[in-house]
């Protein structure tokens, strides 16, 4: 199984555990188009780079917060998607989108928002490593950016 198809798999898992969907996830290098005739995947563009990623509410979140993750890009694309990547004992992936739908406000603006639920099977910890990467659909090996460590405390007594 390739690295792409792994992190695809880590996203669906964690939309699961999240109790979210993302659609759009597991397309291949050719996608299926209109009437079934394979398309080509669009090129990626070496130009396209994050500028910026944070997540909110800000670090310290407690067990059953619920992320709100945005990175920005320089320019919009179409040829690829964004992913966040908690590194713990096991990885909690969160797919990004810019199509204005589920957490993105705009569709198009460059600006890939998406949400992951902290729960207790993601555990607790401290100083856990946040990155983004851009993943492209040609294959092509885009930026990763790391983001501020995430620390994640257990739930608040009289929540």
């Amino acid at each position: 199984m390739t690295r792409k198809w792994m992190a695809r798999l880590c996203c669906a898992l964690s939309a699961l555990l999240a109790g979210c969907s993302f659609s759009g996830m597991f397309h291949d290098s050719y996608n299926i188009g209109a009437y079934g005739i394979p398309t080509p995947p669009l090129p990626h563009d070496p130009t396209v780079r994050i500028e910026g990623f944070s997540y909110t509410p800000a670090s310290p979140v407690h067990l059953n917060d619920t992320l709100t993750l945005q990175a920005h890009l320089n320019k919009p694309t179409e040829a690829g998607y964004m992913q966040v990547v908690v590194k713990k004992p096991s990885l909690a992936v969160s797919y990004l989108n810019d199509a204005g739908y589920e957490a993105d406000a705009v569709a198009g603006d460059g600006v890939f928002t998406g949400e992951l639920a902290w729960t207790a099977e993601l555990g607790t910890g401290k100083g856990l490593p946040v990155w983004v990467e851009l993943r492209w659909d040609d294959g092509a090996e885009g930026q990763q950016l790391d983001g501020p460590p995430l620390t994640v405390l257990p739930e608040e007594v009289g929540q």
